[in-house]
């Protein structure tokens, strides 16, 4: 068999890599950047570790893809194909040039759309309806390769940044199982990409989880959805910050001050902003477990009248 190298981060690349394997695909050896790894056993690095070694994968953490060992490591491994999704670094022409067929990347957007490394949660802020995978062959640009296979995939307005995960990475996970012998025969076509078309998704930072009541609850549950995990929503109150993992809008137009508790029910608790209302159905408390909303109603920490706040 055509052995691959496959190179991933994250819990889409962990999706991935575990339904290629459920299929015989032969993988051999699996890099990911050198990161923290986190002391959750269920972190994206550590379930790509332990599903490795499950099945007698050499791993390796890449400290920079550009070194001389790094470039030497992997071509050790004679990979015909390498496929990346989720990396998070850009791959020098070194290793572009190592397999037969070069490097296939697995990106979460409808290329040239979302160009990037936030693609799905550019499309959630976004409030799109369509979403996709599309898979290229990498060139030294991001995510400008050409195209060899794309999928339409339906956002539901209940998706959140790890539904939508899920659901691309099974969608990229039939699209490579389906056509693995044309890949490894090198029988696809390739397509460029429109130009025209071209937008981008910008690198996400902690700050941008933070919360502004003066936007409307739409933007906000927006937002909720598509920082969910990473870097999560969060307020501030009582000097605590707060976590939002759930919410909902309730339609109101009464006007209140921005961020201000006006009512706790158990459906959530209900917080202004500049147009409707959020209802908050799951939070967390820095330093405290998850809580829901039959708990919110009860907890007397949350007062009405009182607000949220930036900081």
């Amino acid at each position: 068999m055509k052995k691959i190298t496959f190179a991933g981060s994250s819990k889409f690349s962990h999706i991935i890599i575990k339904n290629l394997l459920k299929k015989n695909i032969e993988i051999n050896h699996v890099i990911s950047p050198l990161i923290k790894i986190k002391h959750k056993k269920n972190s994206p690095i550590n379930e790509i570790i332990t599903l490795t070694k499950k099945k007698n994968i050499v791993f390796s953490q890449c400290e920079n893809l550009s070194n001389n060992e790094t470039i030497k490591l992997i071509k050790n491994f004679n990979p015909f194909m390498i496929l990346v999704a989720s990396y998070g670094h850009i791959f020098p022409k070194e290793i572009l040039n190592l397999p037969k067929i070069g490097c296939i990347n697995i990106h979460a957007s409808l290329l040239p759309k979302f160009r990037g490394s936030s693609p799905i949660q550019t499309s959630l802020i976004n409030n799109d309806k369509y979403t996709g995978i599309t898979i290229i062959i990498m060139n030294e640009k991001i995510d400008e390769g050409k195209i060899i296979y794309k999928k339409i995939c339906k956002i539901k307005y209940y998706n959140t940044l790890f539904h939508l995960n899920i659901k691309l990475a099974q969608i990229a996970s039939k699209i490579l199982i389906n056509n693995i012998n044309k890949l490894y025969n090198n029988k696809f076509k390739q397509k460029n990409q429109n130009k025209n078309l071209i937008t981008y998704a910008q690198k996400i930072k902690k700050i941008d989880g933070l919360i502004n009541w003066k936007n409307t609850a739409n933007k906000i549950n927006k937002q909720i959805k598509a920082y969910y995990g990473w870097p999560s929503s969060f307020t501030f109150f009582k000097s605590k910050k707060i976590q939002i993992i759930e919410a909902t809008i309730y339609i109101k137009n009464i006007k209140y001050k921005y961020g201000q508790i006006i009512k706790k029910n158990n459906k959530g608790i209900y917080v202004s902003t500049i147009k409707n209302i959020i209802i908050i159905k799951k939070l967390k408390i820095e330093n405290k477990k998850i809580i829901n909303t039959k708990i919110l109603n009860n907890t007397n920490f949350f007062i009405i009248g009182q607000f949220l706040k930036k900081m």
